[in-house]
């Protein structure tokens, strides 16, 4: 995305939220008038503690009506923002994928940020790859810390390679 600022939030309640979101409306019309040439990077507060391991289809709802709803000023933020990511926890990606799948169909311009999230002890290399394979066609970023680092060798005589 050509080196852009991003600015990121957490505007709605996802699994497990234990703080309050910050007001979506204001944070698109702030980003929109103070830097309108920003990627938006829109996320739903969540915990590790929650009982539901996944983005509801009702949680996706909600994120498609902050993107599509008309602002103060009569702008759709879908439409005027340079472009808007997603960012989710990769504790819920898989188990949310048709509904995740669904919000970037409906959301011109966007994308998915993966992450692991701060303070977690990092995810499987396996992980890593189910989720690119599920996402295949989309675009993503991933902001992961690996649990571990796993190595791929062919032979005793090849070089090996850190994933």
């Amino acid at each position: 995305l050509g080196g852009h600022v991003w600015l990121n939030a957490d505007v709605l309640a996802g699994p497990g939220a234990l703080l309050d979101p910050i007001d979506p409306g204001r944070f698109v019309a702030l980003c929109a008038e103070i830097l309108p040439e920003a990627v938006l990077s829109m996320s739903w507060g969540a915990s590790p503690l929650s009982a539901v391991r996944a983005y509801t289809q009702e949680m996706v709802n909600r994120m498609v009506d902050v993107c599509m709803t008309p602002g103060p000023g009569g702008e759709i933020p879908a439409h005027v923002c340079r472009h808007i990511t997603f960012a989710i926890s990769a504790d819920y990606a898989l188990a949310s994928a048709i509904d995740i799948d669904r919000l970037l169909r409906r959301i011109p311009r966007s994308s998915l940020t993966i992450f692991s999230g701060w303070g977690t002890f990092g995810i499987e290399p396996s992980h890593v790859k189910q989720l690119v394979s599920t996402f295949r066609g989309r675009s993503i970023f991933l902001d992961v810390k690996l649990a571990r680092a796993s190595r791929s060798c062919t032979d005793e005589a090849a070089v090996c390679s850190l994933m």
